[in-house]
């Protein structure tokens, strides 16, 4: 990935905006009303946490096999790559971040190549209106509503004509059943999200710096530490839609990690 985008501490508020065309809608979540595990369907983040050793290990291990997130990506689409997804202008990063993540657990799991349309989420949450949340919220819609392939909702549409019981039906079929809730910064989110990325777990990140929320698919080094995200700005930005945040730019400000999805066939 010759070109890709690296945004650290030096050079993070050149990449502050988005390209012309898209958007990005994150509000910070209040981790005092919301804090880690508030949600029912996700707990707090409980996996044995990887060691500097083990981390180090796993980083080698995963290029070697071809083996992590963005790997899988690469041959989801039926053995080409899945194009990245494109929230067209509306605040909608926190629903896609969510559904972004949702996609790549099923693909993580061997479940077949279905498109899933993130701008359903955003529409059911926030009432049809374009209005900006965090990856939470997307998360508790996508457990306990799932969320529908784009042949029922189609990719970045608004229309209220979409939620029709068939699209219902076919949402049931792509929930996640088991999230797991990050801590809310520092040291321990740091090396919860390493943990998750060497397990394949895809997490939606939130950054408030960037008021923006992506889907956090590789951790590419642990010192410095330097993570790549799957960004919802298609794939003119950066390289096919990817790119890396490094230092401080890539510790999340809120982080929930899919674990457990239905193994449904369409």
């Amino acid at each position: 990935m010759a070109n890709i985008i690296t945004i650290n501490d030096q050079n993070w508020k050149t990449y502050a905006q988005p390209p012309s065309g898209q958007g990005m809608g994150l509000v910070p979540r209040d981790f005092v009303k919301h804090p880690q595990g508030y949600l029912m369907c996700a707990k707090p983040f409980d996996l044995p946490l990887f060691t500097d050793e083990q981390i180090q290990a796993g980083i080698v291990a995963q290029e070697a096999n071809k083996s992590s997130l963005q790997h899988i990506r690469d041959i989801a689409a039926n053995g080409s790559r899945v194009p990245s997804f494109d929230q067209n202008g509306q605040g909608y990063c926190w629903a896609y971040s969510s559904t972004c993540a949702a996609f790549l657990a099923r693909a993580a799991a061997g479940l077949p190549y279905v498109r899933l349309s993130a701008h359903k989420v955003g529409c059911f949450v926030k009432g049809y209106r374009d209005q900006g949340g965090w990856n939470a919220q997307s998360v508790d819609h996508i457990a306990n509503e799932g969320v529908p392939s784009d042949a029922f909702w189609p990719a970045k549409s608004m229309s209220r004509s979409n939620d029709t019981p068939e699209m219902r039906a076919n949402a049931a079929l792509h929930k996640i059943t088991e999230w797991m809730d990050l801590a809310d910064g520092g040291a321990d989110l740091k090396r919860q999200l390493a943990t998750a990325l060497l397990s394949d777990m895809p997490t939606a990140v939130d950054f408030n710096w960037w008021s923006h929320s992506v889907c956090a698919v590789r951790l590419i080094s642990w010192n410095p530490f330097k993570i790549r995200i799957w960004n919802s700005w298609s794939d003119s930005w950066s390289d096919a839609g990817m790119g890396d945040l490094e230092g401080s730019r890539a510790i999340p400000n809120g982080a929930i990690a899919v674990r457990v999805v239905v193994p449904s066939v369409v």
